[in-house]
């Protein structure tokens, strides 16, 4: 018997692929992890495919996922100071002076990067939706920052829920003079309920950008995902004006390890 782990729907199992036909299971009723045969043909090996019931015992438990989503989130943090944070002497976009300087661009625009930010990204935004029984339509931000963290969710997201997944927009900085004249591209619409993005915070000033051009289109924003919260008053003035911040890492988690 040959097992492989499969993803369905938020859950790890473990599948398995019947090799020969002695191989018998016999169901015990009071047994919840009890493997049944499916009666129609599935996969590329036709109709010989096992799969676990409810509560398997191949069924990877929540510490189990959780530790996997700390291994990701860890290989992100690695990723992020290898190739993203840099010390110096740096005037930030908010006109301030820093010692620190994170161009997460370098990081999600990186391929491998792309997938962890996904995956780590995806992980907190659903269980915060699902914490808060939050539902939303489409997660974006202002360009250029936000996009490739947007699209790397909404595409983690597509791949677990394919039924239910985010949508993905972008906000321009400003209106388009030609064309329609939309300052925000992509899959949004007036009434939607979304996640605004960014990659870091500091004053909190683009994102406020971002969320003042979204609710002028009719959207509700359900609170912000960013990447890294500098934590330089940004998170604050986001929250004093009623939208709660979400970070993948803050400054201190980032230099300082989780």
């Amino acid at each position: 018997m040959a097992y492989f782990l499969s993803w369905y729907q938020g859950v790890w199992f473990l599948d398995g692929q019947q090799k020969a036909e002695k191989h018998q299971f016999k169901d015990k009723p009071d047994d919840p992890s009890r493997f049944h045969r499916s009666d129609k043909p599935t996969g590329l090996f036709s109709n010989r495919r096992l799969r676990p019931r409810f509560h398997s015992m191949f069924l990877l438990s929540k510490r189990n996922l959780n530790i996997m989503v700390e291994n990701i989130r860890e290989q992100l943090r690695q990723l992020l100071l290898e190739k993203s944070v840099r010390t110096g002497e740096f005037t930030l976009a908010s006109g301030k002076q820093s010692d620190l300087y994170v161009d997460c661009r370098m990081t999600s625009f990186d391929a491998r990067g792309a997938r962890l930010i996904g995956e780590a990204g995806w992980a907190c935004v659903e269980e915060k939706l699902t914490g808060a029984s939050l539902s939303a339509a489409a997660i974006g931000g202002m360009t250029l920052g936000a996009d490739p963290i947007s699209l790397a969710i909404g595409m983690e997201s597509a791949r677990q829920l394919p039924n239910g997944f985010l949508q993905v927009f972008t906000v321009r900085k400003e209106a388009k003079e030609y064309g329609a004249a939309r300052r925000i591209e992509g899959n949004f619409s007036t009434g939607d309920s979304v996640v605004v993005v960014d990659d870091v915070i500091t004053t909190g000033g683009s994102t406020l950008r971002a969320v003042d051009a979204i609710e002028a289109e009719g959207g509700k924003i359900l609170f912000a995902f960013v990447l890294v919260d500098r934590e330089e008053g940004g998170r604050q003035a986001l929250e004093e004006r009623g939208v709660e911040v979400v970070s993948l890492f803050t400054r201190t988690e980032l230099l300082g390890g989780s």
